[in-house]
């Protein structure tokens, strides 16, 4: 028999049994399926633990304020009047030869107003290299510039939800030099911040501050009559960008010792680093990805133990068929191939219904549940 003759024997024999194939066909399209989504699913997820580290900064360092309570508030106020400052910006840059930028930043309690009506943002009082520290630039006007803070112009900036939400599609023609109330001072816009996407908390293994809703004001600017988000601390967060990325760990290290000398030992502030978020990030999802592939390579061994048992049940169906064609000179080889292209064709067929039903679900699971997905030819 040529192979030509077996695979039409195969296929004229599968299209005989429909209802059997396409029982059997259904486990392969299942376990493809759950293998192809699910790779997407954790190569979507490492992407975006990926893209929310980085919109904090590889390189960067952060140093938040804390607020402590009872006593302890009570011995950091003594030993540590004024919290985190700017003159731990001088001691760290003075010590830590790693340091390339810094820039503070001090969070108000005021909600900026515009015409009587309160937004729903965070006002923080930052200087120019803020938007460098974060790589983080306007889209229309510009950002605080230095002669900003040496003049001390009441200015801000605003971010791009803001911007949507009190002026719309108005052109920036006429956005430009609107007056925002913030305190018992008026505030000139001189720019709106691009717009930066960021993944639900549920959706991500690293979650954000939305930083699209943020007021921006130069902190030469901001006085005494302002309250602050903190009664104890100068100022808010202290963002440190570092040379390179493979010194972050060691700059923190000598950034802690730093602080620790300068607060007296009092821990009220935190150290966030980027960096290690994300290798933690990665390493969850690492076993997030491994239960994956466990659950899919089951479903793959359930379809192919299904085409197993239909092949067997075929050969023993059809013992006088396979009869009749030894008697008529068809080799063991011969009948043995029939049946192997037979469990190819079903494994093939039900492999592509597979591999098009996985990129249906993954684009499924990304629409309803606003997860990301990446799809892989790895995984087909």
């Amino acid at each position: 028999m040529q192979i030509g003759q077996t695979i039409k024997i195969g296929l004229t024999e599968i299209r005989s049994n429909k209802l059997g194939s396409f029982l059997t066909m259904l486990g392969v399209i299942f376990g493809v399926a759950a293998v192809i989504a699910s790779v997407a699913i954790g190569e979507g997820a490492k992407q975006q633990a990926m893209e929310q580290v980085e919109l904090l900064g590889i390189t960067n360092i952060r140093i938040q304020a804390v607020e402590l309570t009872g006593h302890e508030r009570l011995t950091a106020i003594q030993q540590n009047p004024g919290g985190l400052k700017q003159l731990n910006m001088k001691a760290i840059e003075a010590n830590c030869p790693f340091v390339k930028t810094m820039a503070p930043v001090k969070k108000l309690k005021e909600r900026p107003i515009f015409e009587g009506r309160t937004i729903n943002a965070d006002v923080l009082a930052i200087t120019p290299e803020y938007s460098h520290v974060m790589n983080f630039f306007p889209y229309r006007g510009r950002f605080i510039s230095d002669l900003d803070m040496a003049t001390v112009q009441q200015v801000c900036v605003i971010g791009a939800e803001i911007h949507q939400e009190v002026f719309g599609s108005a052109p920036w023609e006429r956005i430009s030099g609107q007056k925002l109330q913030i305190g018992d001072s008026m505030y000139a816009v001189i720019g709106i911040m691009e717009d930066k996407r960021f993944a639900d908390a549920g959706a991500s293994a690293v979650s954000l501050r939305n930083i699209n809703r943020d007021v921006y004001v130069p902190l030469s600017s901001v006085g005494r009559r302002f309250a602050f988000d903190s009664d104890h601390h100068e100022l808010s967060e202290l963002i440190i960008q570092v040379t390179d990325r493979g010194v972050v760990t060691q700059a923190a290290n000598l950034i802690e010792n730093i602080l620790k000398r300068t607060h007296g030992g009092v821990s009220d502030y935190e150290i966030i680093i980027p960096l290690d978020l994300l290798r933690q990030a990665q390493a969850t999802q690492r076993r997030f990805n491994l239960v994956l592939a466990a659950i899919a390579a089951i479903s793959l061994l359930v379809g192919g133990i299904g085409i197993m048992n239909i092949m067997l049940a075929s050969v023993t169906q059809r013992t006088r068929e396979i009869g009749v064609r030894r008697a008529l000179g068809a080799t063991q080889n011969d009948i043995m191939t029939q049946f192997l292209v037979e469990a190819v064709m079903l494994s093939l067929v039900g492999g592509i219904f597979g591999i098009m039903a996985g990129f249906t679900l993954g684009a499924v699971i990304s629409y309803y549940a606003g997860w990301k997905t990446v799809f892989s030819l790895t995984a087909v």
